[in-house]
């Protein structure tokens, strides 16, 4: 590590701008011999020789020139007793933003360097004083813009989610254990039948476990990204003037002309409170060349992803047999998710349409006239009773961000694809190499197995002064 590595750090942890008072944060190996070199106190002495959690009033001078900078108070620190396990000093100034860059600069001629993006929080990090998802929800906290999004970060800066992460971790552990047990005694009589129901029995509750934290980075991501609702149906079915009359604005092609949308359209507007993504897919018809085909397949992929779908049908007229085909095969993968929207609703009502829609089965369904907005007040409510059940499927009292449902996702990957090795005839020593695997993988979240790369991507995002 090179010397300008070493030096302390230095930055303003207070907001930008004219303000009462600003805060200074000087961490690091040498802080108190930069320190002194700035200090004046009224005493004649130096810092350093104040014991610990005291604070000194005094001025900061120009370490050369010896000018008086500002009447200040300084906090004292020594390490490991800090939030960066450094010995620290907290200089409290007037909040002039003159004032703030003066005093900064004189800490860097007297030896400091200016701190990068969220390096207090790394130094952290690094001596162990807080783990990496503690790091990461004080990053939160700073840019919470809710009350739920504040106590979800002060949970996780508490160590809520640090919990839930031990908690796997010894389970992977002690399933790691019993499989290593079964194979290094297995010619000891019975053992082997003893170790293969406690290693059934872990890996179904591991398994059962992971499934849970996964439905909820499902719910987590809702909170933090928004929901994504998408309206399939088949030409001329009034999609797009439905699009457009829930997002507020002509964002899709409106004509009589079959197969106008060809491709998929979007829009995100937020909605008491809540972000929704509409989407505006391609009709489902019998395609005629290679672009509509490559635009139905789209829609088929957007009610995979989708959080709500609306199957928009125009009941004035008979539903052809490919819709109905893809009505079916959505209702069987995807009811949970489904709001039937009887479209036209105005026009002249095809009965056998409606009645064969029924045959569907128990979805929730609206009669709406998109062209006029006739009832489209009841399909958004339609829409916000199905978001408000995946809103509150969340059990975690935190947030997750992108990189712990990256490091969850490849965890329960590891372990769901045990599964061909565990049943019906366990291979305790493919187990037992893979349970490694999850357990390198899953170190990531607390920052114990995580590169220098990574470290930066998640600092980068902070703000100066963190």
């Amino acid at each position: 590590m090179s010397d300008i590595k070493l030096a302390p750090i230095v930055a303003c942890c207070s907001a930008r701008g004219v303000g009462g008072v600003a805060l200074i944060r000087l961490s690091g190996v040498d802080a108190f011999f930069v320190a002194d070199r700035i200090a004046s106190l009224p005493s004649l002495k130096k810092l350093s020789q104040f014991p610990s959690h005291t604070i000194q009033y005094g001025h900061v001078i120009h370490p050369l020139s010896g000018r008086k900078l500002d009447e200040v108070l300084f906090l004292l620190m020594r390490g490991p007793k800090t939030f960066t396990g450094f010995d620290t000093i907290e200089i409290t100034c007037h909040g002039n933003p003159l004032i703030v860059q003066a005093i900064v600069d004189a800490c860097i001629t007297a030896g400091a360097r200016h701190a990068e993006r969220g390096e207090f929080t790394r130094q952290a990090v690094e001596n162990n004083r807080i783990d990496m998802l503690q790091a990461e929800a004080i990053h939160e906290l700073v840019v919470a813009q809710s009350e739920q999004a504040v106590d979800a970060a002060l949970a996780q800066v508490g160590g809520a989610l640090s919990q839930v992460v031990v908690d796997v971790e010894q389970r992977l552990i002690r399933l790691l254990a019993f499989v290593e047990a079964s194979f290094e005694f297995v010619e000891e009589e019975q053992a082997d039948v003893a170790y293969a129901v406690l290693v059934e029995r872990e890996y179904k509750e591991l398994l059962e476990h992971m499934d849970r934290l996964m439905r909820d980075c499902a719910a987590q991501q809702h909170m933090r990204n928004g929901f994504r609702v998408a309206c399939i149906g088949s030409v001329n079915a009034g999609k797009s003037t439905l699009f457009n009359a829930l997002v507020g604005k002509n964002r899709s092609i409106v004509s009589d002309i079959a197969g106008t949308t060809r491709d998929v359209v979007d829009a995100t507007i937020a909605d008491h409170g809540t972000l929704l993504t509409f989407v505006d897919t391609a009709g489902i018809r019998v395609a005629g060349d290679v672009v509509e085909k490559i635009g139905i397949e789209r829609s088929r992929d957007e009610a995979i992803t989708a959080d709500v779908i609306l199957i928009v049908v125009d009941v004035t007229r008979e539903i052809h047999p490919f819709e109905w085909d893809l009505y079916q095969e959505l209702t069987q993968h995807y009811a949970h998710k489904i709001i039937v929207v009887h479209n036209k609703i105005d026009g002249d009502v095809h009965i056998q349409t409606i009645d064969r829609l029924k045959s569907l089965g128990s979805l929730p369904s609206v009669n709406v006239s998109a062209a006029t907005g006739l009832r489209l007040d009841v399909l958004r409510d339609e829409i916000h009773q199905k978001i408000a059940l995946l809103a509150q499927s969340s059990t975690l009292p935190f947030m997750l961000n992108e990189r712990h449902v990256k490091v969850i996702s490849s965890t329960y990957a590891v372990i769901k694809n045990m599964h061909s090795q565990m049943f019906p005839v366990a291979q305790y020593e493919i187990v037992a190499l893979q349970l490694r695997d999850a357990l390198e993988v899953f170190s990531q979240m607390t920052g114990r197995n995580v590169t220098e790369k990574v470290l930066d991507t998640v600092f980068s995002t902070f703000c100066l002064g963190k």
